[in-house]
This record gives structure tokens, C-alpha cells and sequence, in this order.
């Protein structure tokens, strides 16, 4: 299979960043593999790559190139394929076509040929990442224990991680804390700023909380009452029901996932999110049935910033960043320059669990307030039942105010795609928290977690 021809992402690497002249043995010792659809199998493989000693980035156009001890493994080509380096390993997953040129009579181009098969290459990535000797090395260690009073919780957590080194489960990072300090952190690769997805919504729901406890917002307050202008003539009646709290439950009545992040990047709802969903119909009574839908999500930010008279970022920065020593997240915003109340912000593993460690504290953090300890409990406590229940999922415990209830005693969590997660566990006074890749089973991961870490403690 041929690539078409597009100057506009050809690949250029008669030299690398340091002038380099890069040999043609490394230029034929890469292969291009996917397309679009594969997009967080390269984000996953380039996370590893990044964080390894010998490993050198050399950007090109539309990407970059990774060098593994001096020879190319792998990168990002153009805007959505991915290299990797020819072993005996990837060759055994390869198509039995050869390679072909890109673009034919250039030599400075990259031999290729398509892998689409996304077990197969799920398959090739594991066995390969495996091969590189840093890997073990690199956050192998428990980096803080200073709980001396449970050795036990070290035990699982070390268990855990032999655990998952064993079953080579796709893991960044994981870490235990009680309401004070990070217990036990242990990295499976380096710790990085990344996107904790829908975790964010229980930031958002902090925000709502914060506001609450001042005055400036009710749960009963209605959308409409702040967005009068957006209601269109002739609009539904059960439009004008939807409050905050339905929202919050994600039961507005629009019973649809609508502007999940894969919507967003495809540019649904563009110029104006608001717009876009009063013009959504309403399928179901507000409050009677639970939608899960990062829409609900944006609707409540935006309630928030009309209330509070402040961008949703400044606000949360204000009130909680600044206070946990967060800094200022990156953080998606939409077509008008508002925080994405439902998702994409960014951030490491320890700081994305502090707020878990808020809850578990009942809103403080050293010995300030943060969030009033109402708000605490009501945003944890069943809101409502979360039906119907996808085949074996073991999670959905009902729903709260942008928190999902656990199957463990009185335990709850702000939970991200892909596995960003924090779990409270107040009945042992601990926080547990994990990343992981986009590209993975994480269903593996959350049994593991399960059977090995909540269940044990």
C-alpha cells in the first residue's frame, strides 16, 4: 500500500537537531505503521520513548522522531501515523507486502507499509516497549512511606506493583495518600503532566460547591435563568427545567453523550457550545434519568462563571490551585475562551489526587478550608442510580455531583478516560490514585485495582 502524495508532511531527516548527518542504514531501519485510528497507541509509545535516558527527540515537520540509542525507534508522522523501528519482533506482525517509498525518487524518505490491525499492533508496542533495558529502571522504586503505623499498606502496594510488572499491565503511576501526604508513589515511567480527562468534572463540581457555600448559586437554579437568550422560540418546555443539579447528575433530560472530547477535536458544537446544545432535544424529564455526557458538564462550568462573574479556571485558581500548590493547570478550553468544565485538564499524578485528599479531610487542606463539608458529602453521596450497567463493569455504584460512587465502603472517586482516577477510601483514611495510557486495556488495570489493592486493604 502507497502512501498519496502530500508535500505538505513529508519526512525530512537528512539531519537531526544537533547537524547530524543521519545514515541511510537508520533511514531503512524505520517502518510506518497506522493511521488516525492508532493515535493513542503513538501517544502511549511515545510517553515511554520520551522518558528514557538514551533516547533523543528530533522534530520534524508535523511530528518528531525518536532515537533510541542512536538508532530510530520510533515517532509521530504528519498528523497521525506512527514509527517504529524494524526488529525481528515488529517484523513478525508486519503485512507480507515490502515496504514501499513514500514518495518515489526521494531519497530522503522513510520506507512504509501499514499496520492496521490494532491488536496486532497493541501487540507488537508490548512486546517491543518490553525489549528496551531502561524500562525496569526507571520508577522502580517506592519513592515515600511515611505511614510506619500500616505496614500493611506497603505490603499490598508492593504487591501490587510486582503485580502489575508481571502481567504487564498498561500503567503509568499509581500512589496512596492520606488527607496530609503522599505515602507511596511508584512510577512504571517517567511522571509527567498529562490529560486527566473526566476527572477534571470533579474539579468543576468543587468550583459549584465553592460558590454554593457563598451564595451565589443553588443547586435549584435554573440554566435558563442565566442563558434566557439562548432558549429558542418554540423550544421545548422541559428546556427551561433543567437546574444546576441536573447537570451535576448528569440528568438533564438531553439523554445523549454529547461534546465528549473525540466531538470537540471533530468540531462539534463550534463557534458556541451553548448554542448548540439548546438546539439539542430534550428525550427525558430532567432529573429522571441518568445520560452521562461531558455536555452537562460544560453547561454546569458555565452556570458557575455566570454566577461567580469569573473565567472557571481563574476561579478554581483562586479558590483551590493556588491553595494545593497546583499552579495553573493547562487546561482545554472551547471556541469562546472557556474552560472546559467536563475535561481535558492536565496535570501529575500526585497533584491530580490533592483533591481526593480535600474530600477525605472533609474539605480542608492543612488545616485550611477549601470546600464546605456539606458540599463534601452531598457531591459523594448517591444522587442517582447510574443504569443501565455496561456488561462487567464492576464501577458503577451510582453518581453523585460529578463524582461516581465505589463499590467499597462509603468510597467514591473522580474518574478520568483511559483510567485517571482517584479513589477516597474514607473508611481507611487513604486516597488511591492511578494514570494510565490512552492506548491499553485498562478494564485489566481496574480489576487489578480491585482485586489487589482495595479489596486487600
Amino acid at each position: 500500500m502507497r502512501m498519496q502524495r502530500d508535500s505538505r508532511r513529508r519526512l525530512c531527516l537528512k539531519r537531526d537537531t544537533a547537524g547530524e548527518e543521519i545514515s541511510e542504514d537508520d533511514r531503512q531501519e524505520v517502518i510506518l505503521l497506522g493511521k488516525e485510528q492508532n493515535k493513542r497507541m503513538m501517544e502511549y509509545v511515545m510517553d515511554q520513548l520520551s522518558g528514557l535516558s538514551d533516547v533523543r527527540q528530533i522534530p520534524m515537520m508535523g511530528g518528531y522522531i525518536f532515537y533510541y540509542k542512536e538508532r530510530i525507534f520510533g515517532g509521530i508522522y504528519g498528523s497521525g501515523e506512527l514509527l517504529i523501528k524494524i526488529t525481528e519482533t515488529s517484523k513478525k506482525y508486519m503485512p507480507d507486502s515490502d515496504p514501499q517509498l513514500p514518495y518515489e525518487g526521494t531519497k530522503e524518505m522513510l520506507p512504509c507499509t501499514i499496520l492496521e490491525d490494532r491488536e496486532k499492533l497493541q501487540s507488537m508496542v508490548t512486546e517491543m516497549w518490553e525489549e528496551l533495558p531502561e524500562r525496569k529502571k526507571k520508577g522502580s522504586k517506592c519513592v515515600r512511606n511515611r505511614r510506619k503505623e500500616a505496614p500493611m499498606v506497603e505490603k499490598v502496594f508492593q504487591d501490587f506493583i510486582r503485580y502489575a510488572e508481571d502481567k504487564k499491565l498498561f500503567i503509568e503511576g499509581i500512589a496512596i495518600a492520606d488527607e496530609k501526604e503522599v505515602l507511596l508513589e511508584h512510577h512504571f515511567m517517567p511522571d509527567q503532566v498529562r490529560n486527566t480527562y473526566s476527572h477534571t468534572k470533579s474539579y468543576m463540581s468543587t468550583a459549584a460547591g465553592i460558590a454554593i457555600s457563598q451564595g451565589q448559586l443553588a443547586l435549584d437554579t435554573r440554566f435558563a435563568e442565566f442563558f434566557a437568550e439562548y432558549i429558542p422560540d418554540g423550544a421545548d418546555p422541559r428546556l427551561e427545567k433543567i437546574t444546576l443539579e441536573h447537570l451535576l447528575t448528569m440528568s438533564s433530560g438531553f439523554g445523549q453523550p454529547y461534546l465528549m472530547g473525540d466531538d470537540r477535536r471533530a468540531g462539534t458544537g463550534m463557534p458556541d457550545y451553548i448554542a448548540y446544545m439548546m438546539g439539542r432535544p430534550v428525550l427525558y424529564e430532567p432529573g429522571s434519568r441518568f445520560a452521562y455526557s461531558t455536555a452537562d458538564s460544560i453547561l454546569a462550568g458555565r452556570m458557575i462563571e455566570k454566577a461567580v462573574g469569573r473565567n472557571l479556571a481563574e476561579y478554581l485558581y483562586r479558590h483551590v490551585f493556588s491553595k494545593l500548590g497546583q499552579g495553573w493547570p493547562i487546561w482545554e478550553n472551547d471556541p469562546a475562551g472557556h474552560p472546559i468544565g467536563g475535561g481535558s485538564m492536565y496535570m501529575k499524578l500526585t497533584d491530580m489526587m490533592k483533591l481526593g485528599q480535600v474530600y477525605l479531610a472533609d474539605g480542608m487542606w492543612r488545616g485550611e478550608r477549601i470546600v464546605d463539608s456539606g458540599w463534601v458529602k452531598a457531591a459523594t453521596t448517591k444522587q442517582i442510580e447510574t443504569e443501565p450497567v455496561p456488561p462487567k463493569e464492576i464501577w458503577w455504584c451510582g453518581y453523585g455531583y460529578q463524582f461516581w460512587l465505589s463499590p467499597y465502603p462509603r468510597a467514591y472517586r473522580a474518574d478520568g478516560a483511559f483510567g485517571q482516577v482517584s479513589t477516597v477510601l474514607p473508611e481507611k483514611g487513604l486516597v488511591v490514585a492511578v494514570q494510565c495510557p490512552e492506548y491499553g486495556d485498562f478494564d485489566q488495570v481496574k480489576r487489578a485495582l480491585h482485586e489487589q489493592i482495595f479489596t486487600q486493604l
